[in-house]
């Protein structure tokens, strides 16, 4: 094993454990007398994904079927450092774990789910790459300022530092309100509008254009799109930039803090409340209502693979429907506008313009819908 896992994780001794790999590189450990509990952990994609997913307490038991799909049964224990410090820190309750170890990635990280007395206590991150770290504290700032701004409905952070002084490893641990029966809301769920708007009130700042993390990303974009995307796409993001700024600059304007990544498998629903996690991209001063449209675009492009036009016709009745309730219809052009602008900025600084296929396909797709959005 190379990944930070062999810092918290020892193999060939301990309890029994269901390893699963996908043909993508990403790799689960459920542990075997119990891996109903933490099947909410293993999220798949793939037709075939989603058959294991829905059969594999039954599969571990037909151990001939394990070559044909990438599983096999071995035998794990959390190393005595880590156990320790996850217990003093739930204050010595009892847990089993499992394990996600992310995706590959400069950004790859192990996800471990916690679980006593059957109930779903918290999730830990863990990593020993310094970007990764960075993340964490981002994400524990930002989850520290909406605790303090009486927003409830996001983890708490149970530690956030590394293993010890001779373990560079850092956990991230956080608290979650998560069931075994919870689901994730749609975007014509109240609660989606609702913790937006929540988050808005409690956040929202006025400030100059140049004052706001928004303007940095935007000129970030301004400088990297000419370097790493096709010629016949920067007509229409010039047009987008130029709409973009010549909005914020005419006055001060309000911003909000932005989860950065809010989307139907980062929130589930919790006793009638939206509630969400996973804040490690947040941005403290972003433009109004861009984790409602990136809720929207996203599911739009995973949970049902629409194209361009099949979006922007959707995104016409959500705007008659649902957002004309909070605001006009010109801005509401111009709030989408900065979102697909800020979310193609963010994967081209992130990557650096080394794209994975489906992220080159996205691209192409949000900057389609600008151009729609720009000839209406």
């Amino acid at each position: 094993m190379v990944d930070e896992i062999k810092n918290v994780i020892e193999f060939g001794n301990g309890d029994c454990f269901l390893e699963v790999n996908n043909s993508v590189g990403q790799r689960w450990y459920f542990p075997y007398k119990h891996t109903k509990r933490f099947l909410s952990l293993y999220r798949p994609s793939s037709i075939k994904g989603k058959i294991v997913h829905f059969i594999l307490p039954i599969i571990k038991y037909l151990p001939f079927t394990f070559g044909f799909l990438h599983m096999k049964r071995v035998r794990i224990s959390l190393k005595q450092q880590t156990k320790e410090l996850l217990s003093n820190t739930l204050k010595n309750k009892e847990f089993e774990f499992a394990l996600f170890c992310g995706s590959p990635g400069k950004h790859k990280k192990t996800t471990m789910m916690l679980i006593s007395d059957k109930d779903i206590i918290g999730y830990c991150k863990i990593s020993d790459k310094q970007p990764v770290i960075n993340l964490f504290r981002q994400e524990k700032a930002a989850l520290d300022f909406l605790q303090k701004e009486n927003i409830d409905s996001v983890p708490q952070i149970l530690f956030c530092d590394n293993i010890a002084k001779d373990n560079n490893t850092w956990l991230h641990l956080q608290t979650t309100k998560q069931k075994d029966n919870s689901v994730s809301p749609t975007i014509h769920s109240q609660e989606v509008i609702d913790f937006i708007i929540d988050i808005k009130e409690k956040t929202s700042v006025k400030l100059s254009y140049k004052d706001s993390e928004f303007f940095v990303a935007i000129r970030q974009l301004e400088n990297i799109y000419p370097k790493f995307l096709d010629k016949s796409l920067h007509p229409v993001l010039s047009q987008c930039i130029n709409d973009i700024d010549k909005y914020h600059t005419c006055e001060k304007r309000v911003y909000t803090l932005s989860h950065g990544d809010f989307t139907p498998w980062n929130c589930i629903m919790a006793n009638n409340k939206l509630f969400a996690f996973d804040f490690e991209y947040s941005h403290r001063t972003y433009p109004p209502y861009y984790d409602f449209f990136h809720f929207f675009t996203q599911s739009c492009i995973y949970d049902r693979n629409w194209n361009e036009n099949r979006i922007v016709n959707e995104y016409k009745k959500i705007k008659s429907t649902i957002l004309h309730r909070y605001i006009t219809e010109e801005l509401c052009d111009i709030y989408y506008k900065c979102y697909l602008a800020g979310i193609i900025e963010f994967y081209l600084t992130r990557d650096n313009g080394f794209l994975n296929d489906k992220i080159k396909e996205c691209i192409t797709l949000w900057t389609n819908i600008i151009k729609q959005l720009n000839n209406e």
